[in-house]
């Protein structure tokens, strides 16, 4: 891997990734530290931290944490770019941190690629209802962003065309990476062991979602957008507003 580079990248730079790239196309919201994977110049990949949609993953004990909201590499790369995508981006946070992510079983994924990057495994998350509309799963955020509620007793009453259905989902796999000192994460491990539990890591078959077609974002090589914004906003940063020139002018005379 060694003309591969894992760098940080703005949120809007992994936008169009996202949305070719990932099954769910969805840009998640709260998300603070965005990686890129660099290849012949190119983005290739994103992995993507933030606060996630659960409220609980805030803290552990006095640990700050984040999780693991996104991953897309593109087709066709060696093997081990996710792994290797992840293990740089994780290099590249602030510490002491603890990291969760989760391997959705109802989407077909076991967590393999963090089984690879030797994350420690706390077993299946609560199995919560999941909400369909018109026989389609959405969130509860995509209802209250489309009817103003996510009661659907209420979206009823107000949308009769609307069918809602609940199923209780598989859950989750729940996956933690510790970074920090050794006391620190000695500390973290011992909360995790108190509060879930370590197990082995659970196996079989994985199901992989495949793009919609390229996930590059547009036909120029990554670097050579990232230089035309810098010069760019330089160029901007140059230019004094006529205001503020009259406004020196006045001052010196």
């Amino acid at each position: 891997m060694d003309d591969f580079q894992v760098i940080r990248i703005t949120n809007k730079e992994a936008v169009p990734i996202i949305r070719n790239g990932h099954y769910s196309r969805i840009m998640p919201a709260g998300t603070t530290d965005t990686f890129g994977l660099i290849h012949e110049r190119k983005l290739k990949g994103v992995c993507l931290f933030g606060t996630g949609a659960n409220n609980h993953n805030i803290s552990l004990g006095r640990f700050k944490m984040l999780e693991l909201t996104r991953l897309v590499v593109e087709e066709g790369l060696p093997k081990n770019s996710a792994s290797f995508l992840v293990s740089n981006s994780l290099k590249l946070l602030p510490k002491p941190r603890v990291i969760v992510s989760y391997a959705d079983i109802n989407h077909g994924h076991v967590g393999y690629i963090y089984q690879a990057t030797n994350w420690l495994y706390t077993g299946i998350g609560a199995k919560i209802k999941n909400t369909f509309l018109n026989g389609k799963l959405v969130h509860r955020k995509t209802l209250w962003e489309i009817f103003g509620t996510s009661n659907p007793d209420k979206i009823n009453t107000l949308h009769k065309d609307y069918h809602f259905e609940f199923k209780e989902s598989k859950g989750k796999h729940r996956y933690f990476y510790l970074l920090g000192s050794k006391k620190d994460k000695k500390e973290m491990r011992t909360l995790l062991e108190e509060k879930w539990g370590i197990y082995p890591y659970p196996k079989g078959d994985t199901t992989r979602h495949e793009p919609r077609g390229s996930i590059q974002p547009k036909n120029k090589n990554f670097f050579q957008q990232k230089m035309e914004k810098t010069i760019g906003d330089k160029k901007k940063e140059k230019r004094i507003p006529c205001s503020t020139k009259r406004t020196r002018k006045q001052n010196h005379s």
